[in-house]
Order: structure tokens, then C-alpha cells, then sequence
């Protein structure tokens, strides 16, 4: 059966001379009461018995009947008041440093029944006698304590396999009749050998309220079986399961005139994509939206921006994957910036990619690009097709494009984009290249040829045979691509969003010109398939869900 000893309180130490501390540790006793004659110089209550120090004695009162031996004692009075003198000739007795310590004890007996008992420990150096003096012994069981039970509390049940996120595991320890247990300490570990990270990596000590808290983080998928325990009674166990999983993360690329600055590209989709649990782990309540994006901890809970959307916005001027919390920071741009070479794009969109899978193992990545945008976002697929597979490649699951400029723009689509935009060169030429490599105007997005020197209807079906999906959505009154809704006679470009082998689709999106002017009604006319409920809708049935086994 069990004999084994649960520490449960902190020592305290009474020196000669000082009153060091005074602590109730519970239990009954007969308190004070003794008629010794001598000064006391220091005390503590002990277990329901009052110890006493002077300059030679030691003086125990209370239920003394099992106090060992050497404490030599005398009775004195009616109420159990002991005096001891410690073992010395009669002129070595300790005059200075002498000391007490008292314990509070769990003790489990052989039939498996749980005590509170009391330990006492003196302590000191004598005048006539080499080396410290020291004499402890565990007195008297004291009373009957039901067996404690442990309970566990899981912040969540599922945790984001990539070696960043954590969840928070609190372990209860309670008598059977409820009560906390104060002072228990208690272990957390995991029952796989590895690819389980458990902090603290020591035992905690329960708290007040008898609980102690863990975070676990890992970087294996499936089931994570914990286990809690009582270091001194590691029979007394509680076994829990965390599931690891893979997330999806969403990646938004804007097309020209964007900027990223103080306003967050893409409300609507951004909006929508987060209600589908797209969003940063939440503990408690979470921060509130205004500092979603800062990337500080501005409710000290553990979890940087906890409750904000999960998405990482791509920079035209690049950006960084946080070593030490796995955050990609973007760094700001202007509108002009959309106008370098789309190969310039294209390496920041590669190494947010790459960095961010390397950095988060279990991680699937989609891209979701607009204008300009999407043909950014499409030669991702390049990091598929290309061998070796890199760590980005074989992350990503998805592109989505939206009225993407696929197939490139022929030249008087861009003299009317430039008419208004602080874009130009180096893109410009760019696209119109782009526009020149298709051999079908009628399929220009599925004809033209990428960045990566291959047909993108190609590009695509090779990507598919690599399961990653591709969605193309275009609109019918994108003045972009379609002038003559904007009351300009230039060539239509409609086929340019789409690509025949990716799952495509145009949408009807009229009504936006009337009366609002030639170049707002080419700039809302361009972004309204942003914000049209069902593209929205159709964008985030096409991503899945936010979590994957």
C-alpha cells in the first residue's frame, strides 16, 4: 500500500531571539496554556501544538503523547505543557541559533487512508560542542483527511500543431468533500516520448484555490496524452487528451494602387473569413479589434493579438517571420510600390510562403489575390510544380483570384488604368507581355504563359495532380476588363480572369456605373467583387475549414 509523504506546506523557520513567523496549519489541539516560568523568546503554533524557544529549552504544548524521546521531557501542568532540553551534558545546552521548523504532512497509512499530520525539526550550534546539532522527527497522526482528487480543465480541446501555439491545462487538486488542496504539489508530463513540449518543466505547487497551471505546446498531429499526477503519490494520477491539428492559414495579396498602411486590406472577405474560426487562439476575452494587428500581448494572457483573424497580409515591399513568435510582420507600402516587375512580387510572395511553413510545421497556406494580385498569387503554384518541392510548395493548398489579371492586359487596357492609378512601370510592361504570350484572346488566362515558362491552363492541372486547388472568379462589369461598361470603346478582356482548368466562374455584378463618373465607376466597378456577399461566400466555402486533422 502506499506510504509515501506529501509536503504541503512551506516550512517556516523560528531562529532564537526573533519571532519569525507564526502560521496555523490547521487541525485541532489544545492550544497554549502551560505554566512554565521561564520567558518564552520565540513561538509558533504547530499542528495544535504551541512550541516555545528560550536560551536552553524547548518547550512543546498541546497533544504531545507520541513526541519522541529525545526530546528528554518533563510534564508540567495540567494542559500537556513539555519541556525538552536537548541532548547535551548540563553544561552544553544551546545558548544562540536555535530554531524550529514545522511541517504539514500528507500521509497515506497502509489501508490507503489519507492524514494530516505534523513534522518538527529543531536545529542549532552549541558553545561547547563541534558542528551544527540537529533533531527531526514526524509526530502523531492528527487527523483524517479524505483522498485527494484531481481534476483537469483544458483551455480548448484542439491545439495548432506548429510549435507556437499553447494551451492552457489547469490541474485541480480537491478533497473528496470538494475542499481545495493548497500547497499539493503537482506534475504535468506527456505520456509520448516526443514532439510535446510541456512548461513549466518542474512540478507547480497549488495555489490557494488548489489549482496549478501548465502550457502545452507541440508539433505532432493526433491525439496528445497528458498526464497530471502528485509527485509524492504519483499513484494518484489524471489523464487527459489535447488533439494536435493543422491549420489553414489565409494569405491576401491586393493588386495596384493598394497600399498597406493603417488600413486592413479586404474588410468584407477579411470579415467573414474569421467567423469561419479563421481567427488566433482566445484566452478569456480577446483583445479588442483596434489592436488585432500590433503584435503585442495587450492583455497579458499569454497570446499575442488572441482573437484576431488568422491571416497574413502580403507586402509589396516584403516582410518578416518573427523567430521567437512565429508572427509575420509585413513591412508597409505604398501604392507606388504595385508597380515594380511582378517577378519582384512574385519573390515576396514566395518568401512569406516559404518562411511561414518553415517556421509553422502542420500549416497549409492559401492565397486569395486581387487584380494585379491574382496573377501574383497564381505563380505561386510555380513553387508546386517546381522540383524539389520547397518547404512553401508543400504548404500551399489553394489560390483563389479575383477578377485576376491571368492572362496579362493589352495596351489600352493599361493607358485607361493609368489614366488614375499611381502605377505604371515596371508592371505595366509586365502585363501587357503577359497579354502577348497567349496564343487565344478568347482564353487568355488559360493560354497565357506564366512567369514560370508554362501555359496556365497547364500550370494549373499539374498543380491539381499535386492537390492543389486553384479557383479563378472574374466579373461580367469589370471596367478593367470589360471598358465598354464604362462607356469606353476599348478591346474586352473578359477571359483574362478566368482559367479553364481551375474551377472558374464570372458574376453579374451590374449596376455599379450609373451616374457616378468615368473613373469611379472603373475603381468600384474593379474592387465590387470584394465586397458582393455571394463571391464572398463562395471564396470561403472554397478554403474548407480552419482546422484539419
Amino acid at each position: 500500500m502506499l506510504k509515501l509523504l506529501i509536503y504541503q506546506m512551506v516550512k517556516v523557520a523560528v531562529v532564537f531571539g526573533f519571532i519569525i513567523a507564526v502560521i496555523a496549519c490547521g487541525g485541532g489541539g489544545d492550544g497554549g496554556g502551560g505554566d512554565n516560568s521561564e520567558s518564552s523568546d520565540s513561538a509558533l503554533v504547530c499542528g495544535g501544538l504551541n512550541v516555545e524557544l528560550d536560551s536552553r529549552w524547548v518547550r512543546v504544548e498541546g497533544t504531545t503523547a507520541s513526541l519522541p524521546d529525545w526530546f528528554k521531557l518533563n510534564a508540567v501542568g495540567s494542559t500537556g505543557g513539555l519541556y525538552s532540553q536537548p541532548d547535551f551534558a548540563a553544561n552544553e545546552f544551546l545558548e544562540y541559533s536555535l530554531s524550529v521548523e514545522c511541517d504539514a504532512i500528507l500521509l497515506i497509512d497502509g489501508n490507503g487512508y489519507l492524514y494530516r499530520t505534523w513534522g518538527i525539526a529543531l536545529s542549532g550550534d552549541s558553545l561547547h560542542v563541534v558542528g551544527p546539532w540537529q533533531r527531526e522527527s514526524t509526530y502523531a497522526r492528527h487527523n483524517q483527511v479524505d483522498e485527494p482528487l484531481l481534476a483537469i480543465n483544458l483551455e480548448r480541446e484542439e491545439l495548432w500543431a506548429d510549435g507556437f501555439e499553447n494551451v492552457e491545462v489547469r490541474v485541480s487538486a480537491r478533497a473528496s468533500n470538494g475542499l481545495p488542496l493548497a500547497g499539493v504539489e503537482v506534475s504535468m508530463e506527456s505520456i509520448l516520448d516526443n514532439g510535446v513540449d510541456v512548461e513549466p518543466l518542474f512540478s507547480q505547487v497549488t495555489d490557494e484555490a488548489g489549482t496549478a497551471m501548465f502550457l502545452v505546446r507541440s508539433n505532432r498531429t493526433g491525439a496528445l496524452p497528458l498526464r497530471a499526477s502528485l509527485v509524492n503519490v504519483p499513484e494518484i494520477t489524471r489523464e487527459v487528451v489535447v488533439t494536435g491539428v493543422r491549420r489553414r492559414v489565409v494569405v491576401l495579396v491586393q493588386g495596384i494602387s493598394t497600399e498597406l498602411l493603417d488600413e486592413l486590406p479586404f474588410p468584407d472577405l477579411r470579415v467573414e473569413i474569421a467567423v469561419q474560426n479563421f481567427v488566433r487562439p482566445r484566452r478569456g476575452i480577446a483583445e479588442p479589434e483596434a489592436v488585432w494587428e500590433d503584435g503585442i500581448d495587450n492583455d497579458d494572457d499569454g497570446v499575442i493579438d488572441d482573437g484576431g483573424p488568422l491571416i497574413l497580409d502580403f507586402s509589396y515591399q516584403g516582410g518578416l517571420v518573427l523567430p521567437m513568435t512565429g508572427r509575420w510582420l509585413p513591412n508597409p507600402y505604398s501604392c507606388w510600390d504595385t508597380g515594380q516587375s511582378i517577378e519582384t512580387s512574385m519573390d515576396h510572395l514566395h518568401s512569406l510562403l516559404n518562411d511561414y511553413a518553415t517556421a509553422h510545421t502542420n500549416t497549409v497556406l492559401s492565397v486569395v489575390g486581387h487584380s494585379q494580385g491574382g496573377l501574383v498569387a497564381l505563380q505561386s503554384l510555380n513553387l508546386v510544380v517546381s522540383t524539389p518541392i520547397t518547404a512553401g510548395g508543400a504548404a500551399l493548398e489553394s489560390v483563389v483570384t479575383l477578377d485576376g489579371a491571368l492572362g496579362g492586359n493589352p495596351n489600352p487596357g493599361l493607358t485607361i488604368t493609368e489614366w488614375f492609378q499611381c502605377w505604371g512601370n515596371d508592371a505595366a510592361q509586365d502585363l501587357l507581355i503577359t497579354w502577348n504570350t497567349a496564343s487565344d484572346n478568347d482564353a487568355q488566362g488559360s493560354t497565357a504563359i506564366s512567369f514560370g515558362n508554362m501555359v496556365h491552363r497547364d500550370l494549373v492541372s499539374l498543380a491539381a495532380a499535386r492537390e492543389v486547388r486553384t479557383m479563378t472568379l472574374g466579373s461580367y462589369n469589370d471596367c478593367v476588363f470589360s471598358p465598354i461598361d464604362c462607356g469606353t470603346p476599348f478591346l474586352t478582356n473578359l477571359s483574362s480572369q478566368v482559367i479553364d482548368t481551375a474551377t472558374w466562374r464570372y458574376f453579374m455584378l451590374g449596376g455599379n456605373c450609373g451616374g457616378i463618373g468615368f473613373i469611379k465607376c472603373i475603381k468600384d466597378s474593379h474592387s465590387m467583387i470584394l465586397s458582393t456577399p455571394s463571391v464572398v461566400t463562395a471564396v470561403v466555402d472554397f478554403l474548407g475549414a480552419a482546422t484539419l486533422p
